[in-house]
């Protein structure tokens, strides 16, 4: 059996892309190794081909759900035995699934980082008949990288377990330090290191300085074919500009992290089934989503980092054909930038006041280690607080990451009823009040035990059962909640926060100050790297990213928003090519500055200043409908 044959039988491919092959075999000699290769470059099975070519079984380490989610639902499709150790298992769940990790021929077991401090699993991974230790994301174990977790440390007690299997480190971002840190950090023994080049032939990387994005973006989806990506930054442009799309005659629709799950899949469903062209979302929207044909990758707002916005770029044109990466700005930008990731990144005191407060709004007591999963409103948190949301969510993200708490975001009803009336007292309140009465009953029968505690109930389960409406049923148990029959509380739950160690408040926060102060000053230095990238006009987009991971191209793309303006020797040179562009442009129907700006796709200032030069010269005029257009033979020379 070799690794030709396993592509072929489950991955349907007659050969492999460059390089997987060579780190496969660098694998099955069992050397450590290194796969950097760029979203979409087939890392995956760097690692999954080997695993299925030995006897045991592959330890995955990744740091997202969704990615292990898919990653195990993809091997799953394909009959291979995959599990994943993901989300807030009970302890019979967990126990259950690792003892099918031990006696069940499974190949493959998919955890995150945070899963490596649990006695139980670690005893499981130890008796393991282990073949290969793969590690996804590994950039997250690096302190300059962009989403380092401190857990990721731990990884490299794997090698000490399994002394003489592999490990392999993947990623797509990573710049020679990180490289460096990664090496280090796993232990990695004089690793074979297959760096792919960071180079998309098929990409163009545009930056676009513009006062109106929106008009900038229907040019393009005009221009291109296939689907498309936009990245807004918030949930509330997601909706907005899904909307704006629609008016225009697109198909599109708006995906964001508060979203139910059903949700999610049936809008993930249309768009990759070709029903919807455009998907307008926040960055939790692509991460392990597999789509060869995405043509445009259009960036509303800034990324936090230039790791960050590589990776959500490489999600267009993955089949290798021409595709477009569209980053359209303002000046205004910057301070956007700053205001989003900069002003509101957490410093030690904010960390240690939303850690104490969160913990005052669960009412968790000091020491106290609850062993529950609390599903509660971000915004009620933060309005009784009268934190920042910004703020709240980057410091609760950054104690998810210290392995502090476990943090979910998504979006759910929830309604919880505790009777305060015995039995007794509720027979005869609901023969009084046959209305409510008919309720009581309704919710007894389906929750038995509802006096012990508050309970979780699912309304629309009950309505479906009765065939009351919903809110009738809310309406009598508000009544009841007033009335002091029961306790009655309805949410909009959007977040759940379950506690990985005992509340310790200062001494917590303080094991953690040196990542606090390490974070804020790595997150500041990815942004302006990031900025200066889009507003650098004399350098190959190609050549700018390229060199910020560590490669030199020799030549320019020949592609990119520099590129296809290229500077010549001289000022006036460069000035009379677009200048002549223009004309031609203008050739054809009289225009106006923001149609002239995404036909040339180019910055406006620029834009400006050489049509300032023609209407100088008299070479164009503006007519009555303030469009430019040429100026006629004889009007030139009067």
């Amino acid at each position: 059996m070799d690794a030709t044959f396993i592509l072929q039988k489950y991955w349907g491919f007659d050969q492999f892309r460059p390089q997987q092959l060579e780190a496969i075999e660098a694998i099955l000699t069992q050397k450590d190794t290194v796969v950097l290769m760029p979203t979409g470059g087939g890392k995956s099975v760097c690692y999954q081909v080997p695993a299925l070519m030995q006897p045991g079984i592959c330890i995955v380490i990744s740091p997202l759900i969704a990615l292990m989610t898919d990653q195990v639902q993809a091997l799953q499709k394909k009959e291979i035995r995959a599990m994943s150790l993901a989300g807030n298992l009970s302890f019979d769940e967990l126990r259950i699934a690792l003892d099918n990790a031990l006696y069940g021929n499974f190949k493959f077991i998919y955890l995150s980082p945070e899963r490596l401090k649990n006695e139980i699993v670690i005893e499981t991974l130890k008796q393991v008949k282990c073949n290969l230790i793969a590690v996804d994301e590994a950039h997250c174990i690096s302190q300059w990288g962009h989403d380092f977790r401190p857990a990721y440390r731990e990884i490299s007690q794997l090698k000490k377990w399994h002394p003489d299997v592999p490990m392999v480190a993947l990623t797509a971002t990573a710049t020679p330090t990180v490289l460096h840190d990664i090496v280090t950090n796993l232990g990695l023994t004089t690793p074979k290191i297959f760096k792919k080049s960071f180079y998309r032939e098929n990409l163009s990387y545009r930056t676009i300085l513009a006062e109106d994005k929106l008009y900038i973006l229907k040019h393009y989806l005009k221009e291109t074919n296939g689907t498309a990506i936009v990245y807004v930054s918030s949930r509330r442009e997601t909706v907005l500009v899904a909307d704006s799309l629609k008016k225009s005659g697109f198909t599109a629709e708006f995906f964001h992290g508060g979203l139910t799950h059903p949700e999610k899949v049936k809008k993930l469903n249309e768009w990759m089934k070709n029903h919807v062209r455009i998907m307008v979302a926040t960055n939790a929207f692509g991460m392990g989503i597999d789509k060869p044909d995405v043509r445009l990758v259009f960036h509303m707002n800034l990324p936090d980092s230039l790791e960050n916005y590589y990776q959500e770029a490489g999600r267009a044109g993955r089949d290798g054909n021409q595709a477009y990466a569209v980053l359209a700005y303002h000046p205004n930008d910057l301070k956007q930038l700053q205001a989003q990731y900069i002003q509101h990144l957490p410093d030690l005191i904010a960390v240690k006041t939303v850690y104490r407060k969160l913990s005052n709004f669960l009412r968790i007591g000091y020491e106290e280690f609850p062993e529950t999963e609390y599903k509660v409103s971000f915004n009620t948190f933060c309005k009784k607080f009268d934190i920042h949301p910004t703020l709240a969510l980057n410091t609760l993200k950054l104690l998810d990451n210290q392995g502090i708490i476990s943090l979910s975001l998504y979006a759910e009803n929830r309604t919880t009823v505790k009777f305060l009336y015995d039995s007794q007292s509720l027979i005869e309140f609901s023969e009084a009040h046959p209305k409510s009465g008919e309720i009581i009953k309704l919710v007894l029968r389906n929750y038995p035990g509802i006096w012990d505690f508050d309970t979780p109930i699912n309304i629309p389960k009950l309505s479906k059962k009765s065939g009351l409406d919903e809110l009738l049923i809310h309406q009598e148990l508000s009544k009841l909640h007033k009335l002091s029959v029961i306790h009655y509380e309805h949410t909009q739950a959007d977040m759940s926060v379950c506690y990985l160690e005992p509340r310790h408040d200062d001494y917590t926060i303080n094991r953690i100050s040196k990542h606090i102060r390490q974070q804020l000053q790595t997150k500041k230095d990815m942004a302006d790297k990031l900025w200066l990238y889009v507003i650098d006009k004399d350098t190959c987009k190609s050549k700018l990213l390229s060199a910020y991971f560590g490669e030199v191209l020799t030549k320019d793309c020949g592609s990119c928003s520099h590129c296809i303006h290229k500077p010549a020797e001289n000022r006036s040179s460069k000035n009379h090519t677009l200048a002549e562009k223009i004309m031609e442009a203008l050739l054809e129907a009289p225009m106006n500055s923001r149609q002239l700006q995404a036909m040339l796709h180019i910055d406006e200032t620029i834009l400006i200043s050489t049509l300032k030069r023609l209407l100088f010269e008299r070479k164009i005029t503006v007519n009555i409908r303030n469009q430019y257009q040429l100026r006629k033979r004889n009007e030139t020379h009067t």
